[in-house]
């Protein structure tokens, strides 16, 4: 059987061999990384020896290896260079990874084994550094988090919220990539004013010279357009897409909205937010806004400050001229 080019490679820093891969390499080490997973963490759970941060935390690890691998070399490709085929591996597979993660964080048994681990560090019946602690700390939050006490009934409930959750975020990814690409425009040269000569021939095209849009609300150009009518007909691009046609995704995010609030009071917190929160390094929606609230007023008259200072700047090379948010970058360059 031939091997998988992501999974085996004899490249430096055993970096995945992108150049020989086929689009059912990826399927396939998707597949078979799940596999692998869920059959180590089988073995994990169901291990009658005492356990041991080698035979919990360590071999949880070398579960994931393959899997690890094989989606890290997936959204490699899929967030710089997709293409039809991978977005509809993305879209069959985020539901399959949702059900996947599920399996692992809601398997009382498995939870039930870290717990062992815990009680017997706590009880110094094995030895585990400051590093070991904090991963099965972690992993501990983590099993609750995802919702292992929760009885059967929520639990079926929470897995079919987190596989219409995961592929409404897959939708969503894609109707926004499409509204990326369908916001570029046509111009001429002359209204590339401001670009260097090569920059120009990076956005030439058959028809012209295409302006593409990237993800960010401001875009990089509009620093550099010397023409104010293309800087505002580039940010209205950036501003308006998604709103409307075949791409918008207002529907989407109502939805992931409601279901995301439905999930947060199932597993017991107050909102989607509180969720997010816990997981990183503030824990809390409270500790977050705690430090941004006093952040805010300054920020703003900052912004106050800088608009009337860019303002005035404006009116002296456009006199008669009103300054835009499209113009802010430019005149800020």
């Amino acid at each position: 059987m031939p091997t998988n080019p992501l999974l085996t490679t004899e490249l430096p820093f055993t970096l995945p061999d992108f150049a020989s891969a086929t689009t059912s390499d990826y399927r396939e080490a998707v597949e078979q990384g799940m596999v692998a997973q869920l059959d180590g963490l089988a073995a994990v759970r169901d291990n009658a020896e005492p356990a041991t941060v080698e035979n919990v935390l360590g071999a949880a690890e070398d579960a994931e290896a393959d899997l690890r691998r094989a989606l890290n070399a997936f959204f490699a490709v899929y967030s710089s260079d997709s293409t039809d085929e991978l977005e509809a591996i993305y879209e069959e597979y985020a539901p399959k990874l949702a059900e996947h993660e599920d399996a692992i964080l809601l398997d009382r048994r498995l939870y039930e084994r870290y717990v062992e681990l815990e009680r017997r560090i706590e009880a110094g019946e094995t030895d585990a550094d400051e590093q070991d602690r904090y991963a099965l700390d972690e992993a501990l939050r983590g099993f609750r988090r995802a919702g292992v006490a929760l009885d059967d009934g929520q639990q079926d409930r929470l897995r079919d919220l987190n596989k219409r959750l995961a592929g409404l975020s897959a939708k969503f990814e894609q109707l926004n990539r499409g509204a990326r690409n369908a916001g570029g425009f046509t111009v001429s040269e002359e209204e590339l004013d401001g670009l260097t000569d090569a920059e120009k021939q990076t956005l030439k095209t058959d028809d012209g010279y295409k302006i593409e849009l990237v993800n960010t609300t401001q875009q990089p150009l509009g620093a550099k357009l010397a023409n104010a009518d293309v800087r505002h007909r580039l940010l209205e691009a950036s501003t308006t897409r998604a709103l409307s046609g075949e791409f918008d995704t207002r529907g989407v995010i109502v939805e992931i909205a409601r279901l995301r609030a439905e999930r947060a009071t199932l597993l017991g917190y107050p909102h989607h937010a509180a969720i997010v929160a816990e997981a990183g390094c503030a824990k809390s929606t409270d500790a977050i806004l705690e430090m941004l609230a006093p952040l805010a007023q300054s920020a703003l008259a900052k912004a106050r400050e800088e608009a009337q200072e860019l303002s005035a700047r404006y009116a002296e090379l456009n006199p008669g001229a009103e300054f835009t948010a499209a113009d802010w970058t430019y005149v800020e360059a």
